[in-house]
């Protein structure tokens, strides 16, 4: 007999509870019509008939309410086993159900709320885990509109019987509307409205429920700030919580240091996802995981949107997956690696950092009291085995977090701060690691993320200057909407969908922290930005690689990402979405890995013979670019680069001595006749001079030119031409950076040793030079 309960292909075995469920109807089929028997049944009869029943009731919707009736008959349980067996045919067989099948699902299920069956709530929650994250097709957004439908009108039922049911609702919808919300599709108005009625309703008039959510109700409800009924619950949480009227609530630290229980990280995962997961993690081996991750790939993150449901399965790992001693101790494939490989799976910048969220949220609220080491071991273990093979991660992740203990929550940092030394204090106490130092010594690491770990370390205050305060990517750090009171250092996420910041082509991630960050920029320009800041991403993502492969063309990929970069100021306030932090880190630490330290120390006289490093270097690139285009992002990157000790103002001094200095013994400075030109002495090297005259060639013609691709000879500009380019635009520029230096270092000189050192450095390295030239 072919199932009429679900979809079977012809490749497929046949299911055994489903099997089951359909042998009993057939052998009891003459029973389940009218006139019923009114024999008591035993109790393997009472089983069977159960089976019967429900398998009557999904597969001949026509006759369901004399099957109802029937049922009702002859419960003897309180409905115990029939609600045992719906959740059963919900978690095993509810992709395969036909369509017809799961409509009577919602039918049978109301019925067993109207008589109070015993175990209706676990009915619900399956039907809640059932709804799959990332997936807009009609039969899942069904599924959510009958799901929401369901509860609004059973409202009174489940405050009353069912109390358990709504914490866990209210966490699988406010997941569920930040990806809704993404999309401006008609279709999805009523849905939307529905699933923001109901989580509405229960934080106005049930708040006690999001308290026993605990943390991760801060963390879903920061993704819907920009939904107007959101955003005044915001506005409550952090300045009015007494309109909540909840007794236990009085500060938002309520929900930090409440850690959520695993049982509602299972409810963003499948039945079916959380069976192959845990397979994945306790049965194959460290080395044989890539068949068994590119299949549970193809099963559940094939869709454009797919993506989206990462951040939940990394949540579910870290925080409801705790594998036991001897799995930890084998070759198992451990859970970092997973999350490891989870990350390389994002294409999208905002998703990104909505991974790497979830991997942290734990670290930043941590007390080793109430929280679990297991739930931060991932992200630990992940940066130390990144090293030395991916070093970006390692650079990325460390980057992120303190961005986060920077940024999260501006009006707590110190709360944070302290969440994260914890953090690392357990690990080292528990013996997940033996100590920081196989991070501190790493060499991808930039001073400030190095000195930051030592600070943690030694349970010192970090103090960050406001100037190299970083911020987090796109997705993860948005202030909140203004108000009297200062709450606007606090992340949420995404501010608007048309705000998504993200590259679908991008390379995967392990290559860096992005450098975009949505400060609710203007939604006109956005589309503009979002494409420019993608080039930007790639080019810094590729420099490395271009690089190692040809310097050359590392120099061409380097002036294209400058121009891309210092094009964004024309575009009002869109040069605030790319952060010069973490932009000019990563464009340092690139050179570093390639043997290539930008802003080297003066080692030889400029006029030295083998003295060759300031002509067509990707220094002297940075510095061309810095006299020619008067932009304050190229300011900014210099007094990043200063700030880190690198002697950036001897280099100026330099590059502006020897440009004066070439152009003087070529003749070009002086009373000469051009006819004279020609036989000027000139090196046949490549020489500083006209490797600047190039640079000025295609600033004249434009930024939408290629430097590196420009070739002028000396006859083609003039005497005063050359002059003013050497003189005044060198010596502008040359004079306005170090008198912005000053000013920046007398003004943090007192709140940073760091600051200090680099201020005595420059001071060092700059004076020695002549000044004559001028």
């Amino acid at each position: 007999m072919v199932s009429k309960l679900i979809h079977v292909a012809a490749y497929e075995a046949e299911n055994h509870f489903e099997l089951s469920l359909r042998q009993a109807f057939e052998l009891l089929e003459p029973k389940l019509r009218p006139p019923f028997c009114l024999k008591i049944p035993n109790p393997q009869e009472y089983k069977e008939l159960n089976w019967a029943i429900l398998y009557g009731i999904l597969c001949e919707p026509h006759l369901a309410k004399p099957h109802i009736k029937h049922l009702h008959a002859i419960v003897t349980d309180g409905y115990g086993l029939i609600c045992y067996l719906l959740r059963k045919v919900v978690n095993e067989l509810y992709l395969k159900l036909v369509d017809s099948a799961k409509c009577q699902i919602f039918m049978v299920t109301k019925e067993m709320i109207n008589v109070c069956a015993v175990g209706v709530d676990a009915v619900l929650i399956s039907l809640l885990r059932q709804i799959v994250g990332g997936d807009f097709g009609e039969g899942n957004l069904w599924l959510c509109f009958e799901l929401v439908s369901l509860l609004l009108n059973s409202w009174s039922y489940l405050l009353e019987e069912l109390p358990e049911v709504i914490p866990s609702a209210l966490y699988t919808f406010l997941r569920l509307l930040a990806d809704h919300c993404r999309l401006s599709d008609a279709k999805l108005e009523p849905l939307k409205q529905l699933e923001i009625a109901f989580c509405i309703k229960v934080i106005r008039e049930q708040f006690h429920f999001c308290l026993k959510i605990g943390r991760d109700f801060i963390r879903l409800l920061q993704d819907l700030v920009y939904v107007s009924e959101f955003r005044a619950v915001w506005k409550d949480l952090l300045l009015n919580p007494s309109n909540f009227r909840s007794p236990g609530f009085f500060d938002i630290s309520n929900f930090y240091y409440t850690r959520t229980s695993s049982r509602y990280f299972l409810l963003r995962i499948s039945p079916e996802m959380e069976a192959q997961l845990r397979f994945l993690m306790t049965n194959v081996k460290l080395g044989s995981q890539n068949r068994y991750q590119m299949w549970f790939a193809k099963k559940f993150l094939h869709g454009s949107e797919s993506e989206m449901i990462i951040s939940d399965i990394v949540r579910f790992i870290c925080c409801a997956h705790h594998p036991p001693n001897e799995v930890i101790q084998s070759d198992i494939i451990p859970r970092w690696a997973v999350i490891g490989w989870l990350l390389t799976c994002c294409r999208k910048n905002y998703i990104k950092a909505n991974v790497k969220l979830a991997l942290f949220y734990d670290w930043l609220f941590f007390d080793d009291q109430t929280d679990k080491i297991m739930n931060i071991e991932p992200a630990m273990l992940l940066m130390v085995f990144s090293i030395p093979r991916y070093n970006d991660m390692v650079h990325t992740l460390l980057e992120f977090l303190f961005l986060l203990v920077d940024n999260y929550d501006v009006e707590r940092k110190d709360k944070i701060a302290l969440g994260v030394s914890s953090a690392f204090s357990a690990l080292i106490k528990k013996g997940v690691i033996s100590s920081l130092d196989t991070l501190i010594s790493f060499d991808g690491l930039s001073p400030l993320l190095r000195d930051r770990l030592r600070v943690l370390s030694s349970g010192k205050k970090f103090q960050v200057p406001n100037e190299l305060q970083l911020f987090i990517p796109n997705h993860s750090v948005n202030p909140l909407p203004s108000s009297s009171k200062s709450c606007a250092g606090f992340i949420y996420s995404e501010s608007h969908p048309s705000c998504i910041v993200g590259n679908v082509n991008a390379t995967p991630v392990g290559s860096s922290v992005p450098i975009v960050v949505d400060v609710s920029a203007p939604h006109h320009s956005v589309v503009t930005d979002v494409q420019q800041c993608d080039n930007i991403e790639i080019l810094v993502k590729n420099l490395g690689a271009v690089t190692r492969k040809s310097y050359k063309m590392g120099l061409k990929t380097l002036e294209e990402l400058l121009v891309l970069f210092l094009s964004l100021n024309d575009n009002g306030q869109a040069g605030r979405t790319i952060n010069t932090e973490i932009l000019s880190s990563r464009i340092v630490n690139t050179y570093d890995l390639c043997g290539y330290k930008l802003f080297c120390a003066l080692e030889l006289p400029p006029n030295g013979s083998s003295y060759n490093d300031e002509i067509e270097s990707a220094t002297a690139l940075i510095i061309r670019t810095f006299i020619f285009y008067h932009e304050k992002n190229i300011q900014e990157l210099l007094l990043f680069c200063s700030r880190n000790g690198l002697p950036v103002g001897a280099r100026l001094l330099s590059y502006v001595s020897r440009l004066a200095y070439e152009a003087n013994k070529a003749g070009l400075t002086g009373n000469v006749e051009f006819e004279n030109i020609d036989s000027a002495e000139i090196d046949s090297k490549p020489q500083l001079l006209l490797f600047h005259l190039n640079g000025y060639y295609c600033f004249r013609n434009g930024m939408g030119g290629n430097p590196q691709d420009t070739v002028v000879s000396f006859s083609e500009i003039d005497k005063e031409v050359i002059a003013k380019l050497i003189y005044a635009y060198a010596r502008r520029r040359l004079l306005n950076y170090l008198l912005l230096c000053w000013m920046t270092l007398i003004l943090l000189i007192c709140s940073s040793r760091l600051l200090q050192r680099n201020f005595v450095c420059l001071m060092q390295a700059s004076m020695p030079l002549p000044l004559k030239v001028f």
